[in-house]
């Protein structure tokens, strides 16, 4: 689903989030309009999907009440058409409202055709339910009565908010014409006085400015206005015959594959001339303005506090190096600071984010542990600054024009013996220097004096991990005993870790249900995980197995690639949209040395293998026997070097990885020699 979000930017706080919504208030009262669309699938129309919007429209309406205070609606229209039985669902809808967020005007309505006539049943009071999500955020529970294929539902409501343009100087606003389902119509007005300037840009879509004329004759389309009478300037973007989203795995964040608009306005009275409260045009001109003295991103970070000088004086234990003391800083922010409650309101005070608070409360957000981390690490005398973000849950970063809006991450980086290290104390999972996949979402800013812009490429980040398996015969003929060390990497380690402490009961039976895939015949008879509370330390998982091979006749046929990379080809569907995003370069490689029982030799082992796609991804497998200490060896390794494969090589990849799978579905065989 859809929603609008406008949020005082430079607080970081998502103030509202809504879902989108429908046509102009005719449609809902022409009974002759509204009887052809509940008899057939309108023109256009996906005939496939399981609903259909019909016309949706949001809106945003910005008034100033006086001097610098202003009233925000925001308003939701929308037409539905329910085709099938799986969508039914779509008849629940939940309204998000809080303390300063009202929500007004709410207009539900089941609309079905009777014998002939369109016969409208509106929402009762009783049929709303109240909720608490979390906070101060509760839920308006809607259920719509008598909805079933071929139905057409109808909802509409407003928030309205009270602003003063101190708390915040730029509002954000994005809204998506692609959904789950299809759209004929997608809508979206603003509406601003004359006095506020707003920026915005497309993503996925490119919309073509018109006149009032041939405003509906494109299916992009975008048209200004404005009213001498009121000052208003008006816009209207407008998108027709929307193709739902299509659903892919392998999609780091599939709402950043709409076609949708980001808006950014600069809310600021007629009465104050103040350059900050404007749009910055660029990062650096954001850097000068507000970024370097930021109370909330980089003021604490360079205005150092004595209390900083007393934590140092007891992390000292003597360190050698730059180095050992950096990490020792590091994990001592990591370790020593926790959580801060999900709950608590986000926004704080000016002291209330200082090191010294963070330091007294022990708790603090992602944002507050990293600026504490820059604070003592600059303390100590290394160069280190904050770097702003988005992750892969949020927007990307436009490098073109400031986005404050877009940012929703701060990390922290050190230069030790003239090498640059990124890092986040976020996790007591993370080891010093690796960040989390999300991170590397492309654009990033670092503060400093002049600032400086970065780029955070998710093929800078690697995942390698390493499995060695031992097979040696056990006096019982037929019966083997198998040893398997994993090791995991940087990706997969922190997140294994992160799962053990949330569910390790959960962990362990995945773990065992991998352990039964094997290729061949086996029983687990214990495991144990290594470091699993040392993120500093490699990662390691140790299993012991019993095996047996059928020795019944002359030859014993076994697969060598007993544990594979997959069993199945990740990449079934025969085509695909979008890129397919595995989120960071990885190498996994596999080794493994089999002990031929006496009395058996190895035949038809398999010649070495190589398969490349596109010069970035590479396989590898080799086989080698030694007679004289009777150890079959095999090693084999897939590779990437890109995080991303575009959709236009999807075909390929596909066939690489089939190629792959059917090299590990070779048998050797082991012949009797008595």
């Amino acid at each position: 689903m859809k929603c609008l979000c406008l949020i005082p930017a430079l607080l970081w706080v998502t103030f509202l989030s809504y879902r989108a919504g429908a046509q102009n208030k005719r449609l809902l009262d022409n009974d002759s309009l509204l009887k052809v669309y509940l008899q057939q699938q309108p023109g256009g129309a996906d005939t496939g999907a399981e609903a259909i919007t019909l016309f949706e429209k949001g809106s945003a309406r910005l008034k100033m009440r006086y001097e610098s205070y202003y009233d925000l609606t925001l308003k939701t229209e929308r037409y539905l058409k329910i085709n099938k039985q799986q969508a039914l669902d779509l008849a629940n809808v939940s309204i998000p409202y809080a303390n300063g967020l009202d929500v007004d005007d709410i207009d539900f309505q089941s609309i079905n055709l009777v014998n002939g006539e369109v016969i409208r049943e509106k929402l009762r009071k009783k049929d709303i339910l109240k909720e608490r999500l979390a906070g101060d955020v509760k839920l308006y529970k809607f259920n719509f009565r008598n909805i079933k294929p071929g139905s057409i539902i109808y909802y509409a409501y407003t928030y309205d908010i009270r602003l003063n343009y101190y708390m915040g100087n730029n509002l954000p606003a994005s809204w998506s014409f692609q959904g789950q389902y299809p759209a004929l119509e997608s809508w979206f007005e603003l509406v601003i006085p004359d006095h506020v300037s707003y920026r915005w840009v497309a993503k996925n879509v490119a919309f073509a400015r018109t006149t009032p004329e041939t405003f509906n004759q494109r299916d992009s389309a975008r048209l200004e206005s404005y009213n001498e009478k009121r000052k208003e300037n008006t816009c209207i973007w407008r998108r027709h015959s929307v193709p739902a989203i299509k659903q892919e795995d392998y999609i780091r964040n599939p709402d950043l594959l709409t076609e949708r608009i980001n808006l950014s306005i600069s809310v600021r009275s007629p009465f104050y001339n103040v350059e900050s409260r404007t749009i910055p045009e660029s990062w650096a001109k954001a850097n000068e303005l507000f970024l370097y003295r930021h109370p909330f991103l980089g003021y604490w970070a360079f205005h150092l506090q004595d209390t900083l000088s007393t934590v140092l004086d007891k992390l000292n234990k003597g360190w050698s190096d730059n180095m050992v003391m950096a990490r020792d800083i590091y994990t001592f922010v990591r370790d020593s600071i926790g959580e801060r409650d999900k709950n608590t309101n986000p926004v704080s005070t000016y002291w209330d984010i200082s090191p010294e608070a963070v330091l007294k409360n022990k708790k603090g957000s992602a944002m507050q542990k990293n600026i504490l981390l820059t604070a003592l690490l600059r303390k100590a005398g290394f160069k280190s600054n904050p770097i702003l973000l988005s992750t892969t849950n949020g927007e990307k970063i436009e490098e073109r024009y400031f986005e404050m809006e877009a940012i929703n991450y701060l990390i922290s980086s050190v230069k030790i013996n003239d090498k640059d290290y990124l890092l986040d104390a976020s996790s007591k999972y993370l080891p010093f220097g690796i960040l989390k996949p999300s991170c590397y979402n492309g654009f990033a800013w670092m503060i400093d004096k002049e600032g400086k812009p970065l780029q955070l490429d998710p093929d800078s980040l690697e995942e390698r991990k390493t499995t060695v398996a031992t097979i040696t015969p056990s006096p019982k003929e037929g019966d083997y005993h198998l040893t398997i060390e994993e090791k995991l990497g940087n990706v997969s380690a922190p997140q294994m870790r992160a799962a053990l402490k949330e569910d390790s009961v959960a962990v362990r039976k995945e773990l065992e249900e991998e352990m039964s895939k094997l290729s061949c015949k086996s029983r687990l008879k214990s495991y144990k995980i290594m470091n699993r509370d040392l993120p500093d330390t490699s990662l390691r998982i140790l299993y012991d197995l019993d095996m047996t091979l059928d020795t019944s006749g002359n030859i014993i046929y076994i697969n060598p690639f007993f544990k594979p990379l997959f069993h199945t080809n990740p990449f079934s569907a025969d085509q695909r949209r979008y890129p397919v995003e595995f989120g960071y370069a990885f190498t996994y490689q596999f080794i493994l040395r089999f002990r031929i029982p006496d009395g058996y030799e190895p035949e038809d082992y398999n010649n070495p293998v190589q398969l490349s796609l596109n010069d970035y991804m590479f396989y590898k497998s080799l086989m080698r026997y030694d007679p004289a200490d009777r150890v079959l060896s095999l090693s084999y390794s897939l590779s990437s070097k890109t995080a991303t494969v575009d959709a236009a090589s999807y075909a390929n990849l596909r066939t690489f990885y089939d190629r792959i799978i059917n090299e590990q579905h070779k048998k050797i065989a082991l012949r009797k020699t008595n």
